[in-house]
C-alpha cells in the first residue's frame, strides 16, 4: 500500500491464519512482530510466544495426564497398556521433531531496509486483512514455505511413526480391563484438551515472528468505501487500489480536476468519490 506492488501470498500457513481471523465484510488489522530477535530458526523445541494462559494450561494438562497414565500403568503392572502409551508418545514425539526440522526459515527474497510497511490482503468471502509491521517481517511470513518437503530419511521416520500408531491397537487389545479404560480416557481427554489449546491460540508463530490481531474487525457497507478510506489514509495513492481491482482506472481519470479547477483530493492528489 506504500509502494503499490501487488503479489500473491504463497505461504499456506499464513493464508489459513488470515482466513481464520477474517470476517466477511470487515477489515481486520494483523500486526507482525519479531519474537526471536533477528533469528529465523526454531531454536528450541517448544515455545509459548503465541499462546495464551488457557492454551498453555490445556496443553500442560494433556502432558500431565500422559505422565499420570504412565505412572498408573506401572503401579498396575499393566505392561501392555504401558507399551501402548509409549508407542503413542513416541509417534507424537517423532512428528514434533519432524515439524521442527521442516519449519526452519529458508527464503523470503532480498532483505529490505528496516522500515514499516502495510499489506492489504483480499480473501474469499469478502474478507479483507491489513498486515502491518516491518517490511522484512512481513516478507518472512508471507513468502516461501512454512514447512519444506520431507527428505527420504524424514519420510521413513514419518512412516515409522504411522506404523507405531497402528501397532498401538494390537498392544492395547492385550491390556487389562482397567488398562483399556485408562487408555480410552487418556486418548479422549487428551484430544479434548488439545482442541481447547488450539481454539484458544489466537496468534500464529512462524520463523521467529508472531502474527496477532490488534483491533476488532471494522465493517464496511461497500468494498468501495474501504478503498476510499484507505486511499485517503495513504495520501491519495491509488496505484495499489487499481492493481488489486478495488477501483477502475477510468474512475481515477474522471475524478481528476480539470485545468484551472480545484478538485477533491488529499495532498494535491485526487481521491475516488
Amino acid at each position: 500500500m506504500v509502494t503499490g506492488y501487488v503479489f500473491r501470498i504463497e505461504n499456506p500457513a499464513t493464508v489459513y491464519y488470515l482466513q481464520r481471523v477474517g470476517k466477511t465484510g470487515c477489515l481486520t488489522t494483523v500486526d507482525v512482530t519479531n519474537s526471536n530477535g533477528h533469528s529465523r530458526s526454531p531454536g528450541i523445541l517448544f515455545t509459548t510466544a503465541n499462546a495464551g494462559y488457557v492454551s498453555i494450561a490445556a496443553y500442560s494438562g494433556a502432558v500431565s495426564l500422559s505422565a499420570v497414565a504412565v505412572g498408573l500403568f506401572i503401579l498396575l503392572e499393566d505392561w501392555w497398556a504401558l507399551s501402548s502409551t509409549a508407542f503413542l508418545m513416541s509417534a507424537r514425539f517423532l512428528n514434533v521433531i519432524l515439524i521442527r526440522r521442516r519449519s526452519k526459515f529458508e527464503w523470503s527474497g532480498v532483505r529490505e531496509k528496516d522500515q514499516p510497511g502495510d499489506l492489504l490482503v483480499l480473501l474469499s468471502q469478502d474478507r479483507w486483512i491489513k498486515v502491518v509491521g516491518n517490511v522484512n517481517d512481513i516478507k518472512a511470513v508471507t513468502s516461501g514455505q512454512w514447512v519444506r518437503d520431507m527428505s527420504a530419511v524424514e519420510s521413513w521416520i514419518a512412516a515409522s511413526a504411522t506404523v507405531m500408531v497402528y501397532l498401538n491397537v494390537v498392544l492395547a487389545s492385550n491390556a487389562t480391563q482397567v488398562g483399556k479404560i485408562g487408555l480410552v480416557l487418556l486418548l479422549t481427554v487428551s484430544a479434548g484438551l488439545l482442541a481447547v489449546a488450539n481454539q484458544w491460540t489466537e496468534k500464529l508463530q512462524m520463523h521467529g515472528h508472531v502474527l496477532s490481531v490488534t483491533a476488532q474487525p471494522k465493517r464496511y457497507e461497500r468494498r468501495l468505501h474501504l478503498a476510499r478510506e484507505l486511499i485517503e489514509e495513504y495520501g491519495g495513492k491509488t496505484g495499489w487500489a487499481v492493481g488489486m481491482g478495488l477501483v477502475r482506472p477510468e474512475d481515477i481519470l474522471a475524478s481528476r480536476p480539470r485545468a484551472g479547477t480545484q478538485g477533491p483530493g488529499i495532498g494535491g492528489q485526487p481521491v475516488i468519490m
